[in-house]
């Protein structure tokens, strides 16, 4: 359930992603089952257009079975799995992995500047030809939040009023938990891998309800694969020829 982030009656206490998934830890196979046909939907567009992938890396990993089951598919004979954002990228991982994941919004359960630098970071550690796969809750999907909601996130964004912030809350056990998520834009989306010198590949939209692909973004979740720019690939050819 989403809601302004600004709603202040009943008082909540919002707790941040990491407290907040290690309370849904428990149920966390059962939160999963709910959107079995989006996931598998999902998988789907990542095993069919995934490149050849040696190495993976999954951000975000949750119990790190998904990762496993895609591995897998994709051929992979090493995997990775970080469900923290790093603040810095190991050296010996840069450039390493012809795919990484990022699945079930997982950036939108970082704030913007921790966005910004998780998708950067991203950029560095994909080899030549690789790619990033992820998929972030749209808040112009009216099939999932209704049309009223969309709409007025349509026309604050238009008129700049729009950020994008709510309030995620989940019954756990009798209690109620709540953090703060991000839902997105495809314009948003596409400026964040910009500044992070990646660029949209591919993009669809896939019905969070019954993983059925659409043509709207009123109707889906959007789902993105991404590369790193040109002129960030000639850079990184320029600095390896360099003594």
């Amino acid at each position: 359930m989403l809601s302004r982030r600004t709603v202040t009656t009943p008082i909540r206490e919002v707790l941040d992603s990491r407290t907040f998934y290690h309370y849904l830890a428990a149920q966390y196979a059962e939160v999963v089952a709910t959107r079995r046909a989006y996931f598998g939907a999902v998988d789907d567009i990542v095993v069919v257009h995934a490149p050849a992938a040696p190495a993976v890396l999954d951000i975000g990993c949750g119990d790190g079975v998904r990762a496993a089951r895609l591995a897998s598919a994709v051929g992979a004979s090493h995997l990775v799995l970080v469900d923290i954002a790093q603040a810095d990228t190991p050296s010996v991982l840069k450039g390493r992995f012809s795919l990484v994941t990022c699945l079930w919004n997982v950036l939108g359960h970082l704030d913007g500047k921790a966005r910004q630098l998780a998708l950067r970071n991203t950029a560095d550690l994909l080899a030549p030809g690789g790619r990033l796969m992820f998929d972030v809750n749209n808040r112009y999907n009216a099939a999932h939040y209704g049309f009223a909601a969309a709409f007025r996130n349509f026309a604050k964004d238009i008129i700049g009023r729009g950020d994008g912030d709510y309030l995620a809350t989940r019954n756990v056990g009798g209690r109620m938990i709540t953090t703060e998520v991000h839902v997105f834009s495809q314009r948003e989306v596409r400026s964040l891998l910009r500044s992070a010198g990646l660029a949209v590949h591919r993009e669809w939209f896939v019905n969070y309800r019954t993983g059925h692909r659409c043509h709207t973004p009123w109707a889906g979740q959007l789902v993105v694969e991404a590369k790193v720019t040109p002129t960030v690939q000639r850079s990184r050819w320029r600095n390896r020829r360099s003594p």
